[in-house]
């Protein structure tokens, strides 16, 4: 699961996993911060580092845990899907393929971040790019219907309470993991977060992982910090 940051700090860093549907699980890292908060999270990868040792599960091994855990069944990605996928796999780790906009400044203003959105065509860029030149492996797995995130559901059910009827509601949206084998890609789609973190956990780091602070590794360490274990 590796990536190259956005060079700007003010701009979102992308994961290599990533939580569609559902809260904010072990990526929640990823976001803008101020100088306070970005020496807070130095401070405590470099404890995680010191603390966390190899556990590394090869990532090949991952769809058998999947149908062994999880009862996971292969799913067949519709076109759009794959193609949502391979535009977030190459906005992950094909950087360099992709023309970007002029570097923002430190501290950008609201019409500097406006201009450079208005010129970013990098989804775009993205999409024209085959997944066959890039060497992509796609794989795409169904999780029954209990391991849905159920605060969308909830709400819907909130929304009838008052009329006080028992209406049944169905969720359309399936559960499902989505994996590109060449990058280490994994996206979880409207499934509960303890789904995410369990697989960041079972996937554990490398010694290389730990050294370079990967995002591997940054995701496994907060997992590891939200879930008490460290």
């Amino acid at each position: 699961m590796k990536l190259k940051p956005f060079k700007n700090r003010c701009m979102r860093q992308t994961s290599s996993i990533a939580i569609i549907g559902s809260a904010d699980g072990p990526t929640a890292v990823y976001s803008d911060e101020n100088d306070a908060q970005q020496h807070e999270q130095q401070a405590f990868l470099e404890l995680a580092a010191e603390k966390i040792k190899p556990c590394e599960r090869a990532f090949s091994e991952l769809p058998a845990y999947l149908a062994d855990r999880y009862a996971a069944i292969p799913y067949t990605l519709s076109e759009r899907e794959a193609e949502t996928l391979k535009i977030n796999v190459i906005l992950n780790h094909f950087r360099d393929q992709i023309e970007w906009p002029e570097e923002l400044p430190v501290h950008p203003t609201h019409r500097q971040l406006m201009d450079w959105h208005s010129a970013d065509t990098s989804v775009e860029q993205a999409r024209q790019l085959a997944s066959e030149d890039l060497g992509l492996q796609i794989l795409a797995f169904k999780l029954p219907d209990r391991y849905a995130a159920e605060a969308a559901n909830e709400t819907v059910s909130r929304r009838f309470r008052k009329h006080s009827k028992t209406i049944q509601i169905q969720r359309l949206d399936e559960v499902r993991i989505e994996l590109e084998t060449t990058t280490g890609y994994m996206a979880l789609h409207n499934g509960r977060d303890e789904v995410m973190n369990d697989i960041v956990l079972w996937m554990g780091v490398s010694e290389q992982d730990i050294y370079e602070r990967s995002p591997r590794f940054i995701s496994y360490a907060y997992t590891c910090r939200q879930l008490g274990k460290l």
